[in-house]
């Protein structure tokens, strides 16, 4: 069985004229926040789609990973009503209740400082009546709850107990991006005309008569007349087929991107987390695991590509391998003490000394990240209110 996703081959003059050529400004492509000041100030307004929406997470657990997934998450979901999102889990504790939360939560900022804002330039206006009804707490409430629920809808969970697992349900997106794309593109089918029987038993009633009879050449145009005059009487529709119809405006297709955003599309892929499936294999065989991840995360490079859809990858961290010192005392004589090699360091990821810890599955798997996040949490720190 194959384990990775089919990378359909792209000519590179293809990629080449697609690039944004010097001196144009392009399109600006919308980029997915937090809501929070500082965290979309450090992303220079947070995470990308397409060529370069590939997002990783890493963390501890406990460090905040899957909150900092689930605001992303929750920005997209709550931007347009058609979007949608795909969440692959593997660790089988994924939190509904804590997704619903965080969107409820969002919804209810967003409506609490609009009806504040609205508040503000209403009595600024001359003709403020004081007296106006206000919504009620209540009403408030239940438009959050409803609204939450129906993003929540748009949330698509499957879960996922090993690597081909997550294999196959990122295959799944692909086919349903696929087919909802082709379904827009493919053309109307045009209208065929019912021939009634009538006109068909008609038709091969001449054809009949044309081959066995042989008519005098003195009679051939009265032949043609009367088989013309039964063909109209036989089938007065031909003769209205026949007239011409007034010529109708013609409409340019729909641009197919732009129905299946109509529609909704899957527009985010989350994976909680990848280190759950892909470790095991790396601690029996490290090199075949690096092997299989490393085909499906240019796989899924190429998704992100081709339906412009953001990716967000939670992983985990591990702490840093213990280095033994040898004592040179004990080197027995003769022996020289081995080189040391600086590749053989893991660098820190963090500029905090106090960080020991670095992102799991290797040092290869960072290349394949566009946007690489590291959390950690500062246990010796003590925080006071």
């Amino acid at each position: 069985m194959n384990s990775t996703l089919p990378v359909q081959p792209i000519l590179a003059s293809a990629i080449f004229s697609s690039l944004p050529k010097e001196g144009e400004t392009g399109v600006k492509r919308k980029r997915i926040g937090t809501e929070c000041g500082p965290v979309d100030d450090a992303l220079r307004g947070g995470i990308g789609s397409g060529k370069g929406g590939m997002t990783c997470i890493s963390g501890e657990k406990g460090s905040g990973r899957t909150a900092l997934a689930f605001a992303f998450l929750t920005s997209h979901v709550l931007s347009s009503p058609s979007h949608q999102a795909v969440v692959i889990h593997t660790t089988g504790t994924f939190d509904v209740l804590r997704l619903y939360n965080a969107i409820e939560q969002r919804l209810r900022h967003t409506l609490t400082t609009t009806a504040i804002r609205k508040t503000a330039n209403q009595e600024l206006d001359p003709g403020f009546n004081p007296g106006a009804r206000k919504p009620d707490a209540a009403e408030v409430e239940a438009e959050v709850q409803q609204m939450a629920t129906a993003a929540l809808d748009r949330v698509n969970i499957i879960r996922a107990f090993d690597f081909v697992g997550v294999v196959e349900a990122a295959g799944e997106v692909r086919e349903k991006l696929e087919t909802s794309i082709n379904t827009v593109q493919q053309p109307a089918q045009p209208e065929t005309t019912a021939v009634t029987v009538e006109s068909k038993a008609a038709a091969a009633e001449q054809e009949r008569r044309q081959r066995t009879e042989i008519a005098d050449s003195q009679d051939d145009e009265e032949d043609e007349m009367l088989f013309d005059a039964s063909t109209t009487e036989s089938n007065p529709e031909a003769l209205n087929e026949q007239t011409e119809k007034p010529d109708e405006p013609t409409r340019s297709p729909p641009d197919p991107q732009e129905a299946v955003d109509g529609q909704g599309k899957v527009g985010m892929i989350v994976i909680d987390n990848l280190a759950q499936v892909v470790s095991p294999m790396m601690k029996s065989n490290y090199t075949q695991a690096h092997a299989l991840m490393t085909p499906f995360l240019r796989s899924l490079a190429h998704l992100m590509n081709t339906h412009q859809i953001s990716t967000v990858i939670i992983n985990a961290a591990v702490p840093p391998p213990r280095t033994t010192k040898q004592n040179p005392q004990q080197t027995p004589q003769g022996q020289a003490l081995e080189t040391h090699k600086p590749a053989d360091t893991p660098s820190s990821p963090s500029i905090f000394a106090s960080i020991t810890s670095h992102p799991a599955l290797g040092r290869s798997f960072p290349h394949h990240i566009d946007l690489h996040l590291f959390e950690a949490r500062n246990w010796s720190v003590s925080l006071r209110y």
